[in-house]
This record gives C-alpha cells, sequence and structure tokens, in this order.
C-alpha cells in the first residue's frame, strides 16, 4: 500500500479544530479550484471521494455543498454527475436519514427564486441509443396505517393564471404512450376513488371536466364510461347528472356523430338483462 496523508484537528475539551481547505484568491481574475479525487485503480476499482459530517451524540454533523456567490453575474452552479462505465453508467441516489425512533428525513428540491422567472425543477430519464428508455417513478412511502400520498400541485399565480398539470405519454413510432390513473386497490374493504373535477371559479364559471377520445387519421379514439362488475353482488351505476343552478339547471345532451360523407351515428341506450 502506499503511504496515506491525513489531515486531523486537535481534540477540544468544548468544540474540536475545523479543518480548512481554501484556494487562493484570484485578484485580477478566478479565484483557484479546490480538486478532491479518489486514486486511481489501474486493475481494480478507482478510489472513493467521501463527505460525510461528523457523529454527534444529539445531533450528526450537516453534509453542506453550496456553490459560489456571483456578486455582478450568475451564482456557480452545483453538480452531481456519476461516472460513465464501460457497461453501466453510475447511479446517483439522494437518499434521507432514517429516524430509528421518530420520523425519517425529507428530501427536498426546491429551484430558486428570480426577480422575472423562477427556476424550474427538472426530472429527466436517460435516452437509450437502441433499447428503451429509462422510467420515471415516483412512489409515496409504505406506511403501516397510511401509505404516503404523491402530490403534484401546479404553482399560484398571484395577479392572473394558475399553472397547468400535465400528464402527456411519449410519441410512439407505432402507437403512442397511455396515460393510466389507476386508484388504489381496497384488500379488506372499498377501493380507492378516482374523481376529475374542473377548479372553482370564485366570480365567473367554473373549470370543465372534459373527456375526449383522440383524433384518429381513419376513425376517432371512442369515449367509454363503463361501471365496475361486482363479482358478488350488484354492478356499479353510471350516472350522468347536469350541475344544479341558481336560476336554470344545466343541460343534458347526447348527441351521435355526424357522418359527413356517409350515415350518421346512432343513439341507442339499452337496459341490461337479467335472470329474473
Amino acid at each position: 500500500l502506499g503511504g496515506d496523508v491525513s489531515l486531523v484537528a486537535g481534540l477540544g475539551a468544548t468544540t474540536g479544530g475545523a479543518v480548512s481547505v481554501t484556494a487562493g484568491e484570484g485578484t485580477g481574475a478566478a479565484g483557484g479550484a479546490v480538486t478532491v479525487t479518489g486514486g486511481e485503480g489501474k486493475t481494480t476499482l478507482g478510489g472513493d471521494a467521501s463527505l460525510v459530517g461528523g457523529l454527534g451524540a444529539t445531533t450528526g454533523g450537516a453534509v453542506s455543498v453550496t456553490a459560489g456567490v456571483g456578486t455582478a453575474a450568475a451564482g456557480g452552479g452545483a453538480t452531481v454527475t456519476a461516472g460513465a462505465g464501460q457497461t453501466d453508467g453510475g447511479d446517483v441516489s439522494v437518499t434521507a436519514g432514517a429516524g430509528t425512533d421518530a420520523t425519517g428525513g425529507d428530501v427536498t428540491v426546491t429551484a430558486g427564486a428570480g426577480k422575472t422567472a423562477a427556476g424550474g425543477v427538472s426530472v429527466t430519464a436517460g435516452a437509450a441509443s437502441s433499447a428503451a428508455g429509462g422510467d420515471v417513478t415516483v412512489t409515496a412511502g409504505q406506511g403501516s396505517t397510511t401509505g404516503g400520498a404523491v402530490t403534484v400541485t401546479a404553482g399560484e399565480g398571484k395577479g392572473t393564471l394558475g399553472g397547468d398539470v400535465s400528464l402527456v405519454a411519449g410519441l410512439g413510432a407505432t402507437t403512442g404512450g397511455a396515460v393510466s390513473v389507476t386508484a388504489g386497490e381496497g384488500t379488506g374493504a372499498a377501493g380507492g376513488a378516482v374523481t376529475v373535477t374542473g377548479g372553482e371559479g370564485k366570480t365567473t364559471l367554473g373549470g370543465d371536466a372534459s373527456l375526449v377520445g383522440g383524433l384518429g387519421a381513419t376513425t376517432g379514439g371512442a369515449v367509454s364510461v363503463t361501471a365496475g362488475v361486482g363479482t358478488a353482488a350488484a354492478g356499479g351505476g353510471a350516472t350522468v347528472t347536469a350541475g344544479a343552478g341558481q336560476t336554470d339547471g344545466g343541460d343534458v345532451s347526447v348527441t351521435a356523430g355526424a357522418g359527413t360523407d356517409a350515415t350518421g351515428g346512432d343513439v341507442t341506450v339499452t337496459a341490461g338483462a337479467g335472470k329474473t
């Protein structure tokens, strides 16, 4: 083994000494850099570079990576990049600490505030040149009583419009990707509900809730509303109800499609068959 290099601050009766590594100031140009690099492994693994907060009898030491302030232009960036590999690239893992007797730590990713526009937060899976692209998965934690929730909330617009929330499946050379919204199974009782509700309009119209089949070069996509099967009792009902109004109630309209060059569509209402 090669010899080690150690920088160890002194023991203190109250607070231990600090270790400070600071690059030199550049009075006319850029300041010097500080680089910590694990050693090369000629035949096997490269050496690790670790930044670890100290063990504490109460609270453990924090690890902080903060880019430099730019007093006249942009602040410095903070980049965490896993190493490239001849076979598989390295992973990047961000994991909050476990709370053995209480609550686990949070993971928070927040874009910077700005005077004209705030910064964005982007999570993008990797591209694959010859196979499937990577997945993006957001999963709430398991709980012994209630599982964790997943919440996606668009930003408030103080002066005009609130932000949109969009779920868009990927483009495909043959078939486009699907968007699936499925409520959770209830193993001991009722399954979860799926609710799509237009937004409240405080002073004028409420927002619409629309279910529209896709445009097709030959046949347009269908819209299907089907109640669930009841394996041991009654099937679920399908109800279309117009909204009540302070003056006039809303209308319910069922209209078959026009056939521009041939026959218009039919409207069919059929009651269910029964054994008795």
